[in-house]
């Protein structure tokens, strides 16, 4: 194809043949910089004469590119991605927000733990898909919604429906069958043990359930795959009453604190049992109660011994009246412990580890 040029010094216009491509000359000799491609782009020049320009290379086909491989980025800027999907540095609830006929019906509830930030509870938003990718995404994902987050869990003194002592409840939606085992991820938890009602079922109750939850964590503990990965338990002792609402409600209204509150303190012992937890912090019990709690549960402290109370025997009534209009009496040995009264040997164990302890006698045990 032919094109017509016109020379800028002599003015005459002349034919030429133009090809559809053509090589520009180098900016220098020895220049060892890629040839400029010319192509129907057109750039004016500073002689008047028309030069068609274009990138150094042509543009690639968009459809033959490869596709981006998320799983070939280092594992840190994955993890930087998951922080735009996943919570973190949080502290999630659990609130019943009603039942069907599979038992209660929760919402997830979140707040910051920084004090500068939003301190009201909110809704979280997370996208749970990624953990049904594979294997490799699914457990970077949990690892940031289990270790970058504090669970909290309220143990209160309810009764519990249908098993109330040893209720899996407190746990949420983790406290059923299949999830429970999930609570050994969780690398921060916060227990908020709450009296609720008073007498000495609440106290009852908070043993049980207390128990329940440290034994979930110490199952497994000799399997280094399966064993708990807490490494900051809080602790945190309500002595506010707990009721539920009129007419069915799920929700909780919350009374004053109870007067004689530092009867139910004991009611935490079972949490003795945990050892190794590398950072514990116990609020609202008395302070040399609090510490000897501290160095029992990581480890630091020793073992702490049972108190032994002596028993005596008593007459129990066994049945209603019989022929005779006498009733049945039963012999039967009775613990002297009262339902306030601690079972472990506190006083030994704080004077052991140098705790200041409080001037009157923490239990006293006579024969």
């Amino acid at each position: 194809m032919a094109r017509t040029v016109r020379s800028p010094s002599s003015g005459q216009i002349r034919k030429k043949a133009s090809s559809p491509m053509k090589k520009a000359p180098r900016s220098g000799i020895g220049s060892r910089d890629a040839p400029i491609l010319l192509t129907p782009a057109a750039t004016p020049s500073s002689t008047g004469a028309t030069i068609y320009l274009s990138s150094r290379s042509p543009s690639p086909d968009i459809d033959s590119q490869p596709p981006f491989r998320f799983l070939d980025l280092a594992s840190e800027l994955r993890v930087e991605v998951y922080h735009y999907l996943i919570p973190h540095d949080l502290v999630i609830s659990f609130d019943i927000i009603g039942e069907n006929r599979d038992g209660p019906v929760w919402r997830v509830l979140a707040q910051s733990r920084e004090p500068s930030f939003r301190r009201l509870p909110f809704f979280p938003k997370s996208e749970i898909s990624l953990f049904r990718v594979n294997k490799l995404v699914s457990s970077e994902a949990l690892a940031i919604l289990y270790g970058e987050n504090t669970f909290q869990f309220c143990v209160d003194g309810l009764s519990h429906s249908p098993k109330s002592l040893q209720s899996p409840q407190i746990f949420g939606p983790l406290g059923r069958d299949i999830s429970l085992p999930l609570l050994r991820n969780l690398r921060s938890i916060e227990i908020v043990v709450s009296i609720s009602t008073p007498g000495h079922w609440a106290t009852k109750r908070h043993r049980s359930r207390l128990e329940l939850f440290v034994n979930v964590l110490k199952a497994h503990a000799d399997d280094e795959n399966q064993k708990s990965l807490l490494k900051h338990l809080k602790v945190r002792f309500d002595g506010r009453s707990k009721s539920r609402g009129a007419n069915g409600s799920t929700k909780f209204w919350y009374g004053p604190e109870f007067r004689n509150k530092h009867e139910y303190i004991f009611g935490l012992e079972s949490l003795a049992a945990l050892r190794g937890i590398e950072e514990v912090e116990v609020d609202g019990l008395p302070d040399w109660y609090a510490r000897c709690l501290e160095l029992c549960i990581n480890g630091t402290g020793g073992d702490i011994l049972p108190l032994d109370y002596p028993d005596i025997l008593v007459k129990r009534k066994v049945d209603s009246k019989v022929q005779g209009g006498r009733p049945r009496f039963k012999k039967a040995w009775q613990t002297t412990r009262v339902w306030y009264q601690p079972t472990l040997n506190w006083e030994e164990f704080a004077t052991r580890n140098g705790v200041e302890l409080p001037h009157h006698h923490v239990v006293d045990v006579s024969d």
